[in-house]
């Protein structure tokens, strides 16, 4: 290991042996982001995409139109939106694009939707909708295909899907476009007497095209989370003892966060790494969520204890709640973390004086986040610090944070 790295060791275990406690110093800034835009996606220089509040029917529930912002520079623009297309599906129903992620460069990227017709003696219809994108400007999504005899009662198909930026909005999107996103095939033999073959959502892609999501191979079978690898190879993630899980978010390690259930039914977050998911709160007394994860292995989401749902940064079996590592004279009370960046930015939901708002916080120490070679427990009575140190520190994650 580098001197130098050894230094961001030396330092971040100096920085977490202070961590605060509700009374202590704080660990991070808090910005308020107001509640005039829904953020959807940060990227890695701390640019916010949203959605506005007063769009009708927020997605991915309503069918818009969508007014689409970007946080940048201490406050929020309005950027104009993609033309709507048309559903062949619903009676020619306008299908509005929402935005659904912001590049590296900055630029919006926004969801895409579009009809195919399996061929002209059939009346099936395939209609797609992308809704998370990478970095990169790279999107993922479903296909739901409405067979005909099942818009007479029965069940329809979804699968998860993958586009590249080269054929976004180009308006002529076919099948060479399009790739598989991945998915569990569950048991072939009851192919034979449906086509309908489950539901699969792809819920985070990463620069490696990498995917991690949520399948159902078939009706009454257990969701499962699921990762596509880099070599398209589709691997279930098991669960935490009881019949589900679900992905929510993935790194550039293929390390995905998402929550599944226990032995005794509670939802717990989780981390699946080197092949094996791992409880993030084994001793919760409630739920657990993990939402997001980066390279350097931080971990957020939210919790429940004995109060109710709060932030929390997860570490070494431990949720810490985010609302005691900022200042506790803000007076805020941070109800949920949305997302986390390569920097350690962490976009937030929170609650003031009554007042609902979303939060950006950001490091007050220069010092970089930690990786998953270093898990550290803040606790009463001492500090754990074990070290893996495989892959080294990121070379984002590890860059200084910006005043």
């Amino acid at each position: 290991m580098s001197s130098g790295r050894w230094m961001m060791a030396a330092g971040l275990i100096f920085l977490v042996a202070s961590a605060p406690t509700a009374s202590g110093t704080p660990l991070y800034k808090v910005t308020d982001l107001g509640s005039d835009y829904r953020p959807v996606a940060m990227n890695d220089s701390g640019q916010v995409v949203g959605v506005s509040s007063q769009s009708p029917g927020l997605p991915p529930y309503g069918y818009g139109p969508w007014v689409a912002g970007v946080y940048r520079d201490g406050r929020w623009s309005q950027v104009p939106s993609p033309a709507p297309t048309t559903s062949a599906v619903f009676a020619g129903m306008p299908i509005y694009s929402s935005p659904i992620g912001i590049t590296r460069a900055g630029d919006v990227v926004f969801s895409e939707s579009w009809t195919w017709k399996d061929g002209p003696l059939t009346r099936d219809r395939v209609e797609y909708r992308t809704t998370a994108s990478n970095s990169e400007g790279w999107q993922i999504g479903v296909a739901t295909d409405y067979h005909w005899s099942n818009l007479n009662g029965g069940q329809n198909e979804q699968r998860s899907i993958l586009l590249s930026p080269a054929s976004a909005r180009t308006g002529s999107v076919d099948s060479d476009d399009v790739a598989s996103a991945g998915g569990l095939a569950g048991d072939p033999a009851k192919w034979a007497y449906n086509r309908w073959r489950g539901v699969t959502t792809a819920a985070a892609l990463n620069d490696h095209l990498e995917v991690a999501g949520t399948s159902q191979p078939w009706p009454g079978d257990p969701s499962h989370a699921y990762l596509r690898d880099r070599t398209g190879k589709s691997v279930d993630l098991g669960t935490l003892g009881g019949s589900y899980s679900s992905s929510a978010g993935l790194n550039n390690l293929g390390e995905v966060v998402g929550t599944a259930e226990t032995a005794n039914g509670t939802l717990h977050a989780f981390v699946y790494r080197d092949g094996k998911m791992i409880d993030l709160a084994p001793d919760s007394i409630g739920y657990s969520i993990a939402s997001a994860i980066n390279d350097a292995g931080v971990i957020v989401g939210r919790a429940e204890d004995e109060e109710g749902n709060f932030g929390a940064l997860f570490r070494d079996g431990t949720a810490l709640r985010l609302d005691q590592l900022v200042d506790a004279s803000s007076g805020w009370l941070i109800t949920s973390a949305i997302t986390i960046n390569q920097a350690g930015w962490i976009l937030a939901e929170g609650e003031k004086d009554g007042v609902d708002s979303y939060l950006l916080l950001t490091p007050l120490d220069e010092t970089p986040v930690p990786e998953p070679s270093v898990l550290i427990v803040l606790g009463v009575g001492g500090l754990v610090v074990s070290r893996r140190l495989r892959n080294g520190f990121n070379g984002q994650a590890a860059r200084r944070i910006a005043d």
